[in-house]
């Protein structure tokens, strides 16, 4: 193998170095991806030296890769072409992983086709099928719905030593030799792990784990080293022996200096952060690690052990796989800072300190309100997380600064803030609202609208239009208001007419203000085009985040007398089959559930997806936005949101039905 990095990375805290080593990594897996969607391993009688190894086609080493990807992708935000090579590699390798499956549910090593399921010959296995089902699962959580489930039961029922766990490997009869009823700490991390997706933790697992830790006893037949199987451990481990476990790593890589494989300090670094260690626990590591791909790249190095040959025992790996396990310890370790889409290292942010900094400006701000309405203000600001709060307007800034459009640093600061403040007024008033709030913040609120209106006058005298905008936004947000508080009740006599749901956008559109704002000082007027595209993107994106909000809180809102979007739709069904009024059908909550999950959620899923649809149809419209896929990550979010819903509902009924049968 030829070394591709040419360029020494001094530190893994080089932003732009590690996300060109992401990049490299994603694209050196993509480049070794088969047509079918599959990774080829290799075999080979050295640990790490593959020069002579054999090439084996397995479903194990496709299932790793996955899952490695799903972290990488879970950390990684604001990077289209990562993120857009990363899906791609998951959707086939998954597409290949469901063409190998049993009617079971279960997998086999070797992968379907292959030679050796007939020279070498092994039974389906659970640590095999188990790495399938936690990829696939944590892909996608409608590739192993219900019907997966149900098989996974009911291959943990067969194979369980005792009820709840552990389990044996493989998947043979009862009275198959004792060879084939093994119990195995990695076999069982896995499974585990699996099953923590699904929310589902063992005890008896979890105990297994235990001993094993206390006693010093990490190890498999199935992997090289205690490394390996630690990192499985740490995927889903709860317990209370991290420490131990780092300590025993920790004991591993100093046993015999300079032996551990950059592959396998991929997955130390990985499994400390698993398990909630600091930085300053994975620092040596992480330059070890980096010097490791400077000096070799993406070389094969032992992750399982494979059928042995000749009498001597053999190791498989792949290059991608190390580009895998190299990836994820990137993306775990330091996640890239935020960036606009269009993932130009030139415009990168650092995403925190600037959401810190924000947070402080507006601390000392009210800190001058002086008594307990600074300390109710400050309180307030100290709860807020949400950086698309306070990074909205830098995005679209450093967006228009690719069109030749800058705007000023300062301006743009100042209208973070203001997003901020808008932000935290509206909670507080909506909370009020909906008889949820604590009326002793209220001060706090109109403190923060006062300082939102503040900025607005100042700028106001620098950029034309500003204040206009803001009068004309609260107008609308009011009017949104108004008509929620008259027409959207239990009480009232007809159910709430939403229309084409502007009405939705309309209560949230003071998020568009930033960016607004910045279009009128980049010389857009209110009627151009881009402004126009820029405010129907907006439009539906509130839409579609309020349609998502409305689903999961349709339950609860009737409860407080409220008909939300999605309430109206259940009891739309009801009063079509039943003339009793809006009161009592919206106490009848089960009732109106069953209509939810059987009827309603599947309409739900196509209206927010209709919505996601024109924002990013009035984003491709823009030659602002368009561009640089503007959002993208938010709209990907409420996607996988909203058919989380859906999925959760299929995954019931289809576990429900496959495991009568």
């Amino acid at each position: 193998m030829s070394n591709s990095h040419a360029i020494v990375p001094t530190t893994l805290n080089d932003e732009n170095r590690h996300t060109d080593l992401l990049r490299e990594a994603i694209l050196h897996i993509k480049a070794n991806q088969e047509r079918d969607g599959s990774f080829v391993s290799l075999s080979s009688f050295f640990p790490d030296e593959f020069s002579d190894a054999i090439p084996y086609r397995t479903t194990f080493f496709t299932s790793t890769i996955l899952s490695c990807l799903n972290e990488v992708r879970a950390s990684v935000h604001g990077m289209p072409g990562i993120i857009c090579a990363i899906k791609d590699i998951q959707e086939r390798a998954s597409r290949f992983l469901l063409e190998e499956k049993s009617a079971a549910w279960s997998w086999n090593y070797w992968a379907s086709g292959a030679k050796e399921r007939e020279t070498m010959s092994y039974a389906d296995d659970l640590d095999d099928t188990f790495s399938a089902l936690a990829a696939l699962s944590k892909f996608n959580s409608g590739l192993a719905g219900g019907k997966a489930l149900a098989g996974a039961v009911k291959l943990l029922t067969e194979l369980e030593v005792q009820e709840g766990g552990p389990y044996r490997t493989w998947i043979v009869s009862k009275n198959a030799k004792a060879a084939w009823k093994d119990i195995d700490l990695a076999v069982n991390s896995n499974i585990a792990y699996f099953l923590s997706l699904a929310g589902v933790r063992l005890p008896n697992i979890c105990s297994f784990t235990d001993e094993a830790i206390q006693n010093n006893r990490i190890g498999s037949p199935y992997y090289p080293s205690a490394i390996h199987v630690a990192y499985f451990i740490s995927r889903f481990y709860e317990g209370n022996y991290k420490k131990e476990l780092a300590q025993i790593i920790a004991a591993h890589i100093k046993e015999i200096p300079g032996s551990t494989t950059l592959l396998e300090r991929a997955m130390v670094i990985s499994a400390l952060a698993n398990l909630g260690f600091s930085k300053n626990n994975i620092n040596e590591q992480a330059s070890s690690l980096l010097q490791g791909i400077e000096s070799f790249g993406w070389q094969p190095y032992a992750f399982c052990i494979d059928p042995s040959r000749e009498g001597k025992t053999c190791y498989a790996g792949a290059s991608a796989l190390t580009a895998a396990f190299c990836a994820e310890a990137i993306a775990k370790y330091e996640v890239p800072a935020e960036r606009t889409q269009g993932d130009s290292a030139s415009h990168s942010f650092n995403a925190a300190e600037i959401h810190k900094r924000i947070l402080g400006l507006a601390q000392n701000k009210c800190s001058k309100a002086g008594g307990e309405l600074a300390d109710a203000a400050q309180n307030e600001i100290g709860k807020t997380t949400d950086r698309r709060i306070t990074l909205l307007a830098y995005h679209f800034g450093i967006m228009l600064e690719k069109q030749g459009k800058k705007i000023s640093p300062d301006t743009i600061e100042q209208l973070s803030l203001a997003n901020l403040y808008g932000w935290m007024a509206y909670r507080i008033y909506d909370d009020l609202e909906d008889n949820e709030g604590n009326a002793s913040i209220l001060p706090a609120a109109n403190l923060f609208l006062r300082a939102l209106c503040g900025i607005y006058r100042r700028l106001d005298e620098k950029i034309s239009g500003s204040w206009r905008l803001l009068e004309s936004t609260m107008d609308r947000v009011d009017n949104a208001n108004a008509w929620e508080q008259e027409y959207c009740r239990t009480d009232s006599a007809v159910l709430p007419a939403f229309g084409d749901y502007a009405n939705l956008a309309e209560r949230s559109i003071g998020h568009a203000m930033g960016p607004l704002t910045e279009l009128l000082a980049a010389g857009y007027a209110p009627d151009s085009e881009e402004y126009a595209a820029t405010e129907t993107f907006f439009r539906h994106y509130l839409i579609a985040r309020q349609m998502n909000d409305d689903a999961h809180d349709w339950e609860r809102d009737l409860a407080r007398g409220r008909v939300n979007s999605i309430a109206t739709l259940v009891l739309q069904l009801k009063i079509q089959n039943d003339a009793t009024n809006i009161t009592q059908l919206a106490a009848d909550i089960p009732s109106l559930r069953q209509t939810f999950w059987t009827k309603t959620i599947g309409t739900t899923v196509m209206m927010v997806h209709a919505q996601l649809a024109a924002a990013r149809a009035a984003r491709e419209n823009s030659h602002l936005l368009g561009g640089a896929l503007f959002m993208e990550d938010e709209l990907g979010r409420l996607e996988r949101a909203i058919e989380r819903a859906r999925d959760e509902r299929n995954a019931a009924m289809e576990f429900i039905g496959a495991y009568k049968r």
